[in-house]
């Protein structure tokens, strides 16, 4: 009974199981199958980006640089007292415009009146010093003159006392009495002689003290005229610390302006454009531009370079001379923007902004699949047609398609369609 019934048993563990195994395998396989030509079906239906182009044409062209500056002028200048006093008046407000000569602030001119009035008494004492001086000289030489006729007088009269005692005519009180008339003499000469000898250094003496005095007067005299603050050119006042009633000491600061006339535009070059400023600058080529302020343009012109550079920054500052005009509506410290042009430059492309990945490289376009190329950008430039960007390679040509697509996610090798484009590399 066994036997009969585990024969059926046996044989369908014998193949059922490898025919379920193969079953299963073939359902795998199927399934697999249709994945992928689903995966196929689905890489196949999606389309390649399309792109514009752009051919290449090198060509000549004169960069336009966009630079951010602010306005200074290097006669700015704080106007201080020249002596100490009470201020009088100040007609001068902050803001205000002024021309050269006009009243600025007034001090109390009292002090300054009463050094005057004691420099000229010191220098009037000094001159009627040096006039008695001469007058005592006048008067030595004739007393010297006077002085040794005596001494000649009291000589002859030693001499002759000598001779009388010799003769024993006279005493020897007599010939003392003649000598000591005739040292007194001699002394007296000798007095006089040493009197007009320093004649001399007596009067060098003077004339210092006078001409010390004299300086003083015309001190006092200029800081008089000084008392009245003038503008020493056409200017605009930035502050007025001077207050009425204020007394100021010599040296504190009344106004602060600056010349509208040396007005100039302070703005810092990129390093990537300083050799080749430099270089036209030393061959006599004009760099200039425009600046906009309240709607009105200006024309500019490159006058120099800074002669240092400041810890941190990354280029040079240039000053730029703004043209002749009315100024006086220009604040300084007020920040502008400056479009200045270039010297011309071969070899050059324009495209539009949108070409460039990064701002370091372009994709040029080969077989239908892109290639990045490092550029260096030059500057802008804009024509009838619009705003262009200026860029150099090495590795470029004429003829050569670029891509003037912004394509999120553009890689060399990637594929791309593409289509005929208006933009064909203006020439300037």
């Amino acid at each position: 009974m066994s036997e009969i019934t585990g024969t059926p048993v046996s044989r369908m563990r014998r193949w059922g199981v490898p025919l379920l195994v193969v079953v299963l395998t073939a359902l795998v396989v199927v399934a697999l199958n249709m994945g992928a030509s689903r995966t196929e079906r689905q890489t196949g239906a999606a389309p390649l980006p399309l792109v514009a182009t752009q051919v290449v044409k090198l060509g000549s062209y004169r960069p336009r640089l966009q630079l951010y500056g602010r306005i200074e002028s290097p006669s700015r200048v704080t106007l201080t007292a020249p002596i100490t006093a009470f201020i009088g008046v100040v007609p001068a407000r902050e803001g205000s415009r002024v021309t050269k000569g006009d009243l600025l602030v007034a001090l109390d001119p009292r002090d300054a009146e009463l050094a005057l009035k004691q420099s000229r008494a010191e220098l009037q004492d000094v001159e009627a010093r040096i006039n008695a001086e001469y007058t005592r000289h006048d008067s030595e030489q004739e007393s010297l003159q006077r002085e040794r006729l005596l001494l000649a007088i009291a000589q002859r009269s030693v001499e002759r006392q000598r001779s009388l005692q010799n003769k024993n005519l006279s005493s020897k009180t007599q010939l003392d009495e003649a000598l000591r008339s005739e040292a007194v003499q001699a002394l007296a000469v000798t007095r006089i002689e040493l009197n007009l000898a320093d004649h001399a250094n007596r009067l060098a003496r003077l004339q210092a003290q006078g001409a010390r005095y004299t300086a003083a007067v015309e001190k006092a005299a200029l800081d008089l005229s000084r008392a009245r603050v003038k503008a020493p050119f056409d200017a605009r006042v930035l502050s007025v610390p001077a207050a009425r009633g204020a007394r100021v000491k010599s040296g504190d600061a009344l106004v602060a302006l600056f010349d509208v006339s040396q007005l100039e535009i302070r703005a810092q070059i990129p390093a990537r454009y300083l050799t080749r400023l430099r270089v036209s600058l030393r061959q006599g080529q004009k760099i200039t531009g425009q600046v906009a302020v309240d709607g009105e343009t200006w024309a500019v012109q490159l006058d120099r370079l800074a002669a240092a550079v400041d810890a941190g920054r990354g280029g040079v500052d240039a000053l730029f001379s703004i043209s002749a005009g009315d100024r006086n509506f220009m604040e300084i410290g007020r920040t502008v923007v400056i479009d200045i042009n270039l010297p011309a430059e071969d070899n050059l492309i324009a495209v539009p902004a949108q070409a460039i990945y990064g701002d370091r490289r372009i994709y040029r376009i080969v077989n239908d699949q892109l290639q990045s190329v490092e550029i260096t950008k030059v500057g802008e430039w804009q024509d009838s047609e619009g705003q262009w960007i200026l860029l150099k390679s090495p590795a470029l040509s004429n003829g050569e398609n670029l891509m003037v697509t912004q394509l999120p996610g553009a890689i060399s090798g990637m594929k791309v369609l593409t289509a005929a484009s208006d933009i064909d590399g203006q020439q300037p």
